[in-house]
């Protein structure tokens, strides 16, 4: 996002969120730094590989910190092509991944709990008042 004069933060709509990932039963061939931004990049924009993965002292899973577009479910399964030609299903678990409001398109909140519903709702009460 670029800097504009008068910027309100109350009309930003934010769908991105920086989530660490964990990639489960990942072969330790695919866990360089490049091969794991790789896989990541059919989620998001991948930003960091956790220092156990890249010290591979926790084999369990890979662990990578991805910038998510939320507006998109974000699969739970990915295909990883092998050299050989063979597909490898890698299961992926998401850490905290945090609510995206269907009304507003904010994050960090559900419609129930969305202050555009509130204000539109004390709105409409208002203008029943005037009329009655």
């Amino acid at each position: 996002m670029r800097w504009v004069p008068n910027f309100s933060p109350a009309s930003h709509r934010n769908s991105n969120a920086q989530v660490w990932v964990r990639f489960w039963d990942l072969g330790l061939e695919f866990w360089e730094t490049q091969t794991l931004f790789e896989i990541a990049s059919g989620i998001g924009i991948p930003i960091k590989v956790d220092n156990y993965t890249l010290e591979r002292r926790y084999g369990l899973f890979a662990r990578i910190l991805i910038d998510i577009d939320l507006t998109i479910d974000p699969p739970l399964d990915l295909v990883v092509e092998r050299e050989s030609g063979e597909a490898l299903v890698l299961h992926v678990e998401y850490e905290k991944l945090p609510s995206l409001c269907t009304n507003c398109g904010n994050l960090g909140h559900v419609v129930s709990g969305c202050n555009s519903v509130k204000r539109s709702k004390e709105n409409n009460v208002s203008e029943v008042e005037r009329r009655g």
